[in-house]
This record gives C-alpha cells, structure tokens and sequence, in this order.
C-alpha cells in the first residue's frame, strides 16, 4: 500500500512541477533575464488554447483504450488462472454477502416486531451462518411461521 502512495506523488508531483516550471520559465523573459526569449508569455498562450485542454484530456483516454479493451477481452473470453481466481473470489463474497444482508433484513424485521420469529430461529441462522453453510439451509430455516403455528 504504502509504494502505490510513492507511485501516486511520484507521478502528481512531477506533473505538479513541470506546470510550475513552465509557469516560471515563461516569465523569465518578463522579469529582465533575457533568457529563452521565445518562451516569454508562453503561458498566457498555452492555456488560453482549447486544442490544450483537449490534449491534456483527451490524449491520455485515446493512449489507454487499446490497452484497456485488450485486457477486458482477454479476461472475457481468454481469461488466465488469476483472472480465474479473481471471479471465484468475487462470487464467494457476493454469496456471502447476500447471506449477511438476508441475516441483518431478518434481525432488523424481528427487532422492529414486522416478523413473527422467535429468537430462537434467528439464533439457528446465526449458527448455520457462522458454520458455514449455503443460502439455501439458511432460507429453508428463516420461512415464517404462519399464525396458527407454535413457535
């Protein structure tokens, strides 16, 4: 974690001083040093064109998009062992994450008296929950019981 934050001010920071070095050079001329006379008021110049801003926007999408369409269709249809892994990564979390909010929407419903399950079945899903088990056990013991039923 700590060199994507060298990378990010490497990259921010040098982009930060060259517009300052630019920023200063073009008015060196301006100052009495009769340096780089063609530079003088560069500035003004620079960032008054829009073809300057397209190309500080623009430029960077039109070099990436290649790059970036070839490595979704790679992942898409050619994807390696790490994309692989990656996928069933995401899928156990999205199934565990689809039992935690079934398990909080039940709670929530139960605490503000809108279900009419005992503590006893919360408590089961939380123990089907912790051991483990898929969505399907915890739906099968989370059904309500209907009106006439003890529970």
């Amino acid at each position: 974690m700590a060199i994507y934050i060298i990378f990010f001010q490497g990259i921010w920071g040098s982009i930060c001083i060259w517009y300052l070095f630019f920023i200063i050079y073009s008015y060196v001329w301006v100052v009495g040093i009769k340096f780089a006379p063609g530079m003088a008021g560069m500035v003004e110049i620079v960032f008054s064109s829009l073809m300057f801003y397209l190309c500080i926007f623009l430029l960077p999408v039109i070099a990436l998009a290649p790059d970036v369409t070839f490595k979704c269709l790679q992942a898409a249809f050619n994807p390696s062992v790490t994309d692989l892994h990656k996928l069933s990564e995401m899928e156990q979390k999205s199934e565990s994450m689809s039992e935690r909010s079934s398990l909080l929407s039940s709670c929530f419903s139960q605490a503000n008296g809108e279900s009419g399950r005992s503590q006893q079945h919360i408590t089961m899903e939380m123990n089907h929950l912790s051991q483990g088990s898929s969505s399907q056990t915890i739906r099968r013991t989370s059904q309500r019981p209907s009106i006439g039923m003890q529970v």
